[in-house]
């Protein structure tokens, strides 16, 4: 990947890392925090809601106990003020305490007289069927007792709805019993009055029936400040929390659910807020990232381009006269300097590499002159000497003694001879373009076949294995052959194995022979020593020497020769296929 995409990338990647880290944040901090404020501000204002209704339940108590303790209604339930109704129970009188029920039982709790009337509409109202009997009594508690008890407030249900109402006992003013009967004073959570605590609870609030399914309520009474059940919804829109509170009626039962829907103000301006400030880290962190990499782009990374490019058109073109010559005082500059010095030093030492090679190909040329005509002159002398000694053979009788010095004479004659054939070969097989990975199993058994072994196996115990060097080393496996078959004595098997060994390769030869007595495995490797084996191993060590391998002998006398050729690791390579791997 080119810098100038690895640098866009990298921003890119820094950017949404950013956002992922600002969504993960406020998901983690700022919504859990919204939420409790709308939590704790829908329970406050359901709260808020039933504190007013306590209220109200407080003042309807009030009114209770004022009426209920009064002479002219204690002689009004005891039959003895029959204009009690005219003179109190008038409309006026429902207007000013907001009442639409007063009710009138006797000591049994059986209705004896009532009024029904809408304040709020100023309409009369029918006495509900399930009010014919009172609901409950009041009953004394540890504060109280006798007939005078405080009036028991609450809701009751009833057939036309939830019922906010007091029952208190009749008595006269003087609080003395027996109480002569029973006063209800109620007012119904109709549409007004619900509209009416929702003006004075600034809330969007809805009374609805309790079903079955619904959570248990809690009683309703005046002064009630302990912890409420408050249940919380969140609408499928999500733009609106209900919070909502079943309350119980005056026997226990539930009555009728307080619902408060209010809207998520916070909620809102949070999640606007934090889409505005996604929207600004989006937008300044591209700014900034197209800001960044521009400037990189103009300062570090188009002159980075230009840099490469040159040096590659350098290489490309081997033209190491080539310059790169950026302006400036940065690091880049520096790195272009150093880069052209080196240039430099690279081109004096290839000048300096070409004018070697072009004297050692003159000397090489010299030599190789001088070796061919020296050779040929040798060679013609060696003729006229081998001449000279057949004409000496004819005239010297056989049984003359001078038969032994002509016999040294031609056979030295003989070793100039091979002596001079092998380095021709030399010239000839040794040049720089024989040099390359050689197949070794290809060649070891052309060799074998070359040397037309009868009765003697030859085996290659490995595929696929070159060695980087030239055609000699041909003659290193023919000498190690020949040494197996004319000196082994009852050699029929040779092989040609591999194996690793840390950081060299190691190819084995082997035979069957009689092989190499202890005291001769390090002397067969000198020039003229051993059974004639002296010179041909002498010359495979040092050929195999110029390519950094080394030979040496590690077989067991009386089971045969075994050859260790250590080659670098580096000197050759094992492949798939069959074909050669490329130059190092």
């Amino acid at each position: 990947m080119k810098i100038r995409s690895s640098v866009t990338l990298t921003f890119i990647i820094v950017i949404i890392v950013s956002l992922l880290i600002v969504v993960v944040a406020t998901q983690l901090a700022l919504y859990p925090a919204v939420k409790d404020i709308e939590n704790r501000e829908a329970k406050n204002a359901v709260l808020k809601v039933i504190r007013i209704i306590e209220y109200d339940l407080g003042t309807l108590g009030g009114t209770c106990e004022d009426w209920g303790k009064w002479d002219d209604t204690y002689y009004f339930a005891k039959g003895e003020n029959e204009g009690y109704p005219a003179e109190n129970l008038v409309n006026e009188t429902f207007l000013a305490l907001r009442l639409d029920l007063m009710l009138f039982y006797d000591t049994n709790g059986t209705l004896v007289y009532g009024k029904g009337f809408d304040y709020s509409r100023q309409v009369a109202l029918s006495i509900p069927d399930d009010l014919s009997h009172i609901p409950v009594i009041p009953k004394p508690d540890s504060n109280n007792s006798g007939d005078d008890v405080p009036p028991l407030s609450g809701v009751i249900s009833t057939s036309r709805g939830p019922l906010l109402a007091s029952i208190g006992p009749i008595l006269p003013n003087d609080r003395t019993g027996p109480a002569a009967g029973y006063l209800l004073v109620g007012r119904y959570l109709d549409g007004d009055e619900t509209t009416h605590y929702a003006s004075l609870a600034m809330a969007n609030l809805t009374f609805r029936e309790a079903g079955p399914a619904d959570e248990p309520g809690f009683a309703m009474s005046p002064g009630f400040h302990e912890a409420i059940p408050i249940t919380l919804r969140l609408p499928a829109t999500g733009e609106y929390l209900v919070a909502e509170s079943t309350i119980n009626d005056i026997s226990g039962s539930p009555a009728f659910i307080t619902s408060v829907t209010i809207e998520r103000t916070v909620f809102q301006i949070g999640r606007n807020s934090f889409i505005l400030f996604f929207v600004i880290v989006v937008l300044a962190g591209g700014a900034i990232g197209i800001t960044a990499v521009r400037f990189l782009d103009r300062k570090v990374l188009s002159r980075v381009s230009l840099l490469e490019k040159t040096v590659r058109e350098i290489t490309e073109q081997k033209d190491f006269k080539g310059r790169t010559a950026l302006s400036g005082d940065d690091e880049i500059s520096s790195l272009s300097t150093s880069i052209d010095r080196m240039l430099d030093a690279l081109d004096e030492h290839v000048a300096a590499e070409t004018a070697a090679k072009d004297d050692a190909r003159l000397a090489n040329a010299k030599l190789t002159l001088l070796s061919r005509i020296t050779r040929h002159d040798v060679l013609n002398q060696v003729t006229i000497v081998r001449g000279f000694a057949d004409l000496l053979a004819e005239s010297i009788p056989q049984d003359s003694a001078d038969i032994e010095y002509l016999r040294r004479i031609r056979s030295a004659a003989k070793t100039i001879e091979h002596q001079l054939a092998f380095m021709r070969e030399y010239e000839l097989e040794a040049s720089p373009s024989s040099v390359g990975w050689i197949d070794v199993r290809k060649l070891f058994l052309e060799v074998a076949m070359g040397m037309g072994l009868f009765g003697v196996k030859a085996e290659v115990l490995f595929d696929n294995l070159f060695i980087y060097s030239d055609r000699l080393l041909a003659k290193i496996f023919s000498t190690l052959i020949d040494n197996s078959v004319s000196h082994g004595e009852r050699v029929d098997r040779i092989t040609l194995s591999f194996y690793e060994s840390g950081d060299k390769g190691v190819l084995v030869y082997e035979d069957n022979g009689i092989g190499i007595p202890p005291d001769q495995k390090e002397l067969i490797f000198e020039q003229g020593v051993g059974r004639n084996l002296g010179i041909g191993l002498f010359l495979a060590r040092g050929i195999l020497s110029v390519y950094g391998m080394e030979i040496r002998e590690t077989g067991e006398y009386g089971k045969g020769a075994r050859f260790e050729i250590l080659v670098p690791r580096n000197k050759y390579r094992k492949t798939e296929g069959g074909n050669p791997p490329p130059s190092p």
